[in-house]
Parts: structure tokens; sequence; C-alpha cells
């Protein structure tokens, strides 16, 4: 983190969460200089930072350290995507559109036409348009092969495709540079996702990747992180969120955004003197609580002086892939989870209790 090895940049951050830093109108501060990238007039706004991050991009798109080395990070789905569609139109080669095969099962009598399938983009679905060109990097969205590191979340990089075939080149991990093949093969979105049918598609398993990780430090007057309902699949790929020195903040998320984050592995939370609960209570709930998160591997809370409970929920939780547990000062914690947790616990898991 820039943070922690430029104290400029540290001190900066801190008079702005103090909000020691001046401003010049409307309350907008100036950026320095070494902080912004410039935007030419010519072309479209974010031509400027795409240039930055991916330099010399026709000379080492096909160079797999260089594509999984960068990454530019997008607070909004719909500006990942519109991203995502920028890279692909400036990455050297031809590309290939693959559209999706959508059909509502046992739909007999033909109320939901394919127009209105093809603008449906569940959650851990791919899109319906899937543009991909030779070495672009991908993510897999499906535990296909976990022995052969195709798993859910997996970096790869784009080799070669034909109609219903596609060759990857995993990216990352103790399987890099490993060579894999790739079908289309029918996807369905969770139950509980809400459609009155039972929505097929039949695709590669692939998206473009989205935001992993999330760190939120010195904001001192912010006090809701979502102030309003967001998609469920908002958060899907976050696999690391780090919340930290916000004194203002009373909780984290809602029920319904946090069954969206679905493949979180690390969470912490710390030195946030406000926070009575990390999951806020919705009226709206229902009797049935959606599992909440499923692969969660590290949770870490600590200095949080007014934190009453974890959530509140009729029905108890399963953290099933949960390893190691850390909870300290936290005096008004009396419960974790009112109804209980459910672990499977092993030998190398840790847990330790200072409330």
């Amino acid at each position: 983190m820039r943070a922690r090895t430029n104290s400029t940049f540290s001190e900066f951050l801190l008079r702005v969460s103090n909000g020691d830093e001046p401003t010049i109108r409307d309350n907008l501060i100036l950026l320095h200089e070494q902080l912004t990238v410039k935007h030419s007039r010519d072309g479209f706004p974010e031509e400027s930072i795409i240039q930055e991050i991916f330099p010399n991009m026709q000379e080492n798109a096909s160079t797999a350290k260089y594509v999984t080395e960068r990454a530019i990070l997008a607070s909004r789905n719909d500006h990942v995507d519109k991203l995502n569609d920028k890279l692909i139109a400036m990455f050297p080669g031809e590309s290939k559109i693959f559209n999706s095969f959508d059909l509502a099962e046992d739909d007999t009598n033909n109320y939901y036409q394919e127009e209105y399938l093809y603008t449906l983009t569940p959650i851990g679905l791919p899109p319906h348009r899937l543009e991909l060109k030779e070495n672009a990097p991908i993510m897999l969205l499906r535990n296909l092969d976990p022995s052969s590191g195709l798993c859910n979340g997996t970096r790869m990089i784009c080799r070669g495709f034909s109609q219903n075939v596609m060759q990857a080149e995993i990216s990352s991990g103790h399987f890099a540079t490993n060579y894999v093949f790739l079908p289309r093969i029918q996807l369905s979105p969770p139950e509980n996702e809400g459609y009155a049918f039972k929505f097929i598609r039949k695709q590669f398993p692939l998206s473009c990747p989205y935001l992993e990780e999330l760190y939120i430090r010195y904001l001192a007057s912010i006090s809701d992180l979502c102030s309003h309902q967001l998609p469920t699949d908002y958060f899907n790929k976050l696999q690391t969120l780090k919340v930290m020195s916000c004194g203002e903040l009373r909780n984290l998320m809602s029920p319904s955004v946090a069954s969206g984050v679905r493949n979180l592995r690390i969470l912490e939370i710390g030195r946030c003197p406000s926070m009575e609960e990390v999951i806020t209570e919705e009226k709206q709930q229902g009797q049935e609580t959606k599992p909440l998160f499923p692969l969660l591997e590290k949770l870490k809370l600590y200095s949080l002086p007014k934190l009453r409970h974890f959530f509140v929920t009729k029905c108890a939780l399963e953290f099933p892939c949960l390893i190691e547990v850390r909870i300290g000062e936290c005096p008004e914690m009396k419960t974790f989870i009112q109804q209980g947790i459910m672990c499977e616990y092993t030998e190398s898991q840790k847990c330790e209790l200072g409330l």
C-alpha cells in the first residue's frame, strides 16, 4: 500500500480525513499533481488512465506478467463494464463475440421472449454478449475442476477460441502457466434470485475481473458504507474487505447486500468507535436469511467499544471455511450471533476472544 511507503501521501490522507486539507471552492480539494493522470482533450476521458496503467499495450499484450500485474479499480460494475469494453477494443488482434443461448425452462406459453432474457445478467452468470480477444485477461465463474486449478475466481488469459471451446492459460496460483480448455456449459442463477421461472444460459463460464480487494481507512465522517440498496452482485468478486479508523461508521452493510458478497475470504474491522453491529437489521427481512460469507476464512474484529454483536438473525449461520477468528477490545459484545453459529473446526483453526 502506498500509504505505508510514502509518508507524504499518508499525511495527505490524514489531512483529508480530518478535514484539515485546504479547499479551493465548493469544498473541493485540489489533488496534488503526482496523484492525478492528466486527460488529453483528444479521445475519451478513460483513455489517459488506460494508457498510464497499460503502457505499450500493443507490444506487451501477449505477456502474462504484463497483463496480470495491472488492474484498474472502479466503484460500480457498469463502470467496470465500460472500461472492459474500451480495453478489449484497444487490445491488438481481432475480437470475437460469443452470444449465449438463453431459455426459460417450462415456459410453455412463451411469456419470456429471448430478447428479454438477453438483458438479464444474474449473479454468478456471464453476460449474454461476451466479447473476447486473444491474450485478454478473463476470470472463471464456476468450479469446473478444482484439482486442476479450475475454481470460481481463477484468473486466466485467453489464448485462443473456437465457437464452443476456449483455450486459456492460468495466470496465478499453484497452477500458473498451465493451459486448459473451457467449454460452453449450461448455467443457472441461484434459486433465491427471485425469478418466476428457471433461467438457463449456455455460455462460457467467464467474465472480466471485478473488484477483489477493498480497503477503507481514515474516513472520519462516513456513517454508512452502503447508503442505499445495491444490486445483489455489486461486491460479487470481493475477496478482501478491511475497514479501519472510520469514527462515525455504525454498521458495515445490510443482509441483502452481504448475501451478494459470496467470495469474501478476509474480513477485518478495527478502530471504529461508533460501530454497533457488523450486519445491520433489515425491517423488510423475511423469515429466511440467505447464507452470508460462505467462503469466509479469516475474521478479525478489534477496538470496537460499542459493538454489541456481529449479526442478529432468527437462523443459525454456517461458516464452513472459517479458519481464524480474532476478536479483541469489544467490551459491549455479549453474543456473536444471537441464534448461534455453525462451523466445522479443524486442528489448524484459531480462535482468540478478548472481549
